[in-house]
């Protein structure tokens, strides 16, 4: 029978002081093959406010 995810994840994460993730990386044991994920984020635009909704 397979395993239907990973066994095992760790995981980083890199955040700026504006608190937005910059990168983030983590590896796993997918049914007893290594993986490892990497992802980069930039180019960040302007902050934005929003309301949050009301109730109804």
């Amino acid at each position: 029978m397979l395993a239907a995810g990973p066994s095992a994840r760790k995981g980083d994460q890199w955040i700026d002081s504006e608190g937005r993730t910059l990168r983030f990386e983590q590896r796993m044991d997918l049914r007893g093959t290594p993986s490892a994920d990497k992802v980069v984020f930039g180019d960040f635009g302007p902050a934005e406010t929003f309301t949050a909704p009301t109730g109804g």
